[in-house]
């Protein structure tokens, strides 16, 4: 008996021992990791934003974000208080003109997002961002005074109506 109460102390003492090392060995290891830093930045070129756009004509312009310069330098009034993002101490914000051209090139290409924030020089995240935003305002301020719906059972019969004289589309109520 007092053999066997020795060999399962041995036992016992040497698994404590093997899992201590195994603890030292995942601390060690941590402690040189740690030391090791990663880029929490990447650095960017916005060289398409900041030297292309300001020397495109106004037909390059439309082509690009499918809207006439002078209507993309009037939107800011509308929505950079929605837009504006405050700068912090880590960074500096994205200015609003950016950030509406990020959104409407996003809406008016096929570009995944990854291809226009090489284009604008920020992170795939950050494009989606400023294109949710981007939506949500323009859903708040505009959906209201530029969209309707019919209201009644006779609106929808006068607008499917309608549709079909001008366009020829049968059963049409709406369309963007």
């Amino acid at each position: 008996m007092e053999y066997e109460h020795q060999k399962r102390k041995k036992r016992r003492a040497w698994f404590i021992r093997n899992a201590l090392l195994y603890q030292l060995s995942i601390l060690t290891d941590q402690s040189r990791r740690s030391h090791q830093r990663t880029a929490w930045v990447y650095p960017k070129s916005g060289y398409w934003w900041s030297d292309i756009v300001p020397q495109m004509n106004d037909k390059q312009f439309k082509d690009n974000f499918r809207i006439h310069r002078r209507t993309f330098k009037q939107i800011p009034n509308q929505v950079e208080a929605d837009l504006r993002r405050r700068d912090t101490v880590l960074r500096l914000a994205i200015p609003v003109d950016k950030r509406l051209a990020c959104a409407l090139y996003s809406l008016g290409s096929t570009s995944e997002l990854r291809t226009v924030a090489h284009l604008f020089g920020i992170g795939k995240s950050t494009a989606a961002s400023i294109l949710h935003d981007f939506c949500n305002i323009l859903v708040e301020l505009f959906f209201g005074r530029l969209i309707k719906f019919p209201a009644n059972n006779q609106e929808i019969q006068a607008t499917t109506d309608e549709f079909l004289q001008k366009f020829g589309y049968p059963m049409c109520i709406g369309c963007i």
